[in-house]
């Protein structure tokens, strides 16, 4: 039995790796390809599923505000954030297995009206306007950077998008507001 240093996945190899043919006499190497020890990962659609039938409820009473692969102790997992109306939920799901590796639920500190309960909007801009915003402020193209982090927040009871993007070796940090797509905070970092 080995292990994966890429997934860490357990596999088994054959236990002879050397072959000895008696007519020749010669050793060979039995060789193995990257693609031998990969693992398939669960789709995030999946991984979305998982955290919504373990929270029991349905994809119509949420909103996502995060949902994107990443790597935790060495270990690809799904980062999957949503909000109900009154709950706001955080999982970890492993993107091997699709089993669950944490999670955490609380009360909103935010009155939150869901497409569901009435027929009105949110209030919110979306996370993607938020990019834009973002994006536009510091001078640049949506096609130039990479986003590292878009995620709405609750700081001190206001709702914002917390804005995070690479661009040219510069970091970026921002704060949008929620409701209005104020420019709260900004920082940016370039990086030697």
């Amino acid at each position: 039995m080995a292990v994966t240093a890429i997934t860490g996945a357990r596999i088994s190899l054959s236990e002879n790796l050397f072959e000895s043919n008696s007519s020749t006499e010669k050793s060979t190497i039995q060789s193995y390809s990257l693609e031998d020890f990969e693992t398939e990962l669960i789709s995030l659609d999946t991984a979305k599923q998982t955290a919504l039938t373990d929270a029991g409820i349905s994809a119509d009473d949420v909103t996502y505000t995060n949902g994107q692969l990443d790597y935790d102790n060495g270990v690809q997992v799904y980062d999957i954030d949503f909000y109900t109306a009154s709950t706001d939920y955080e999982y970890e799901i492993d993107a091997s297995t699709g089993s669950i590796i944490s999670k955490s639920s609380e009360a909103s500190e935010i009155t939150r009206t869901t497409d569901a309960q009435a027929p009105v909007q949110s209030t919110y801009i979306g996370i993607d306007k938020a990019k834009n915003l973002a994006v536009s402020h510091a001078g640049l193209n949506l096609a130039d950077v990479i986003f590292q982090k878009a995620k709405l927040e609750n700081d001190d009871g206001r709702a914002e998008y917390e804005i995070e993007f690479y661009a040219n070796g510069t970091e970026y940090e921002y704060a949008v507001h929620a409701e209005n797509g104020t420019i709260l905070e900004y920082d940016s970092e370039t990086n030697d």
